[in-house]
């Protein structure tokens, strides 16, 4: 299911242009080197460079998006990446470096999409020709290890053993190789870091006094944490709470957009239903999601709050000291209490004429 879902995002990225959206910025750096053993002449062939003491392994990589989150080693990120580059203090190679290849690339994120480990190692022939190449022609190895899962290290001049196709399926590429004493430069590292470089957007809550009729609007506003240096979007949706739609508020979605170079911050505005109903407050939330050229900040959720305004009817006084109190009538109907009314009236004016009628003389 992962793999359909990177596969999803990087189709959306083509789609979109995103590809050319270099905006997402992630970037790797290593300890100081831990240990540097440099080739020693005289040399057995092959182009020689030396690795810096104290030097270190700096990487770095961008995507459109933000990686998703809870990745891991059998996801192939690879199609999301719009470009790369290593570095090894002596020799830099990147996604534009003629000869170079992909031997891994395996990203681990945690559930906020953070990386939490890695494995890259890329390759290009020490020659720079096109090929194709022998066993015992030389290779530099360049890595980008978080971890001590894998040795992290970086190899220059290596005799290639064992030639095959990438997992990405480019040929002529050196799968295994030897490290003869004196012939190659090497150093290792004990792991290394990263950190996103990106925009952040985050979103406001915000209050609003309801009203007793029409359609007053909750303005939220959503603002980034720098400018971005590509053209970056953010989708946006309500969600129901306390406050459900239609009924409190109009439900809406719709995108966000800053062009390269632009931080000013965006509104959403909200409808919101006023009644002459006494209710307690209630809250919808507006939520941020989908982000191009930028990733979530410090809230992605604004919660909006529809402030009641309608007092209720004060409930009616006690009866008075002594007084008896009118009887509820229950489980009457309307057509039973006219009747019983109408029958009391009629009595009433049976007892009149009974009252009022003349006395009998007597003879």
């Amino acid at each position: 299911m992962k793999s359909l879902t990177l596969a999803a995002l990087a189709a959306s990225a083509a789609v979109c242009g995103a590809s050319a959206q270099a905006a997402v910025l992630y970037r790797f750096t290593s300890p100081a080197y831990d240990s540097v053993t440099n080739f020693q002449p005289p040399c057995g062939g092959g182009n020689y460079v030396a690795l810096p003491v104290g030097g270190r392994v700096q990487a770095q990589f961008t995507t459109a998006s933000p990686l998703p989150p809870n990745l891991n080693w059998s996801d192939d990120v690879v199609p999301l990446l719009t470009g790369w580059q290593i570095s090894n203090g002596s020799v830099l190679l990147a996604h534009s470096t003629p000869g170079v290849r992909i031997v891994n690339f395996h990203i681990a994120t945690d559930a906020a999409g953070r990386i939490t480990n890695s494995r890259i190692s890329v390759s290009r022939w020490m020659d720079g020709g096109p090929g194709p190449h022998a066993a015992g022609d030389r290779v530099a190895y360049l890595t980008a290890h978080s971890a001590h899962t894998y040795e992290s290290y970086t190899v220059l001049n290596a005799p290639c053993s064992t030639l095959g196709t990438s997992q990405w399926g480019v040929p002529d590429t050196c799968t295994g190789f030897l490290e003869p004493p004196n012939e190659r430069s090497r150093a290792s590292y004990g792991g290394g870091t990263w950190e996103m470089d990106a925009p952040l957007a985050s979103i406001t809550d915000t209050t609003l006094q309801e009203g007793n009729a029409g359609a007053a609007g909750v303005v939220f506003t959503v603002s980034l944490s720098r400018a971005p240096l590509q053209a970056a979007s953010l989708r946006w949706r309500t969600v129901n709470g306390t406050a459900t739609a239609p009924q409190d508020y109009s439900a809406d979605s719709g995108m966000l957009t800053w062009a390269a170079g632009s931080q000013a911050p965006r509104t959403i505005t909200i409808p919101i239903h006023g009644d002459t109903d006494a209710e307690p407050d209630e809250t919808f939330t507006v939520v941020l999601e989908d982000f191009v050229g930028m990733a979530g900040g410090a809230s992605t959720v604004g919660t909006g709050t529809i402030v009641n305004d309608d007092v209720a009817l004060p409930p009616p006084p006690p009866p008075a000291a002594g007084a008896t109190p009118v009887p509820a009538l229950t489980g009457m109907g309307a057509g039973a209490l006219s009747a019983l009314l109408l029958a009391a009236r009629a009595a009433g004016r049976r007892r009149v004429r009974k009252n009022h009628n003349p006395p009998e003389e007597t003879p």
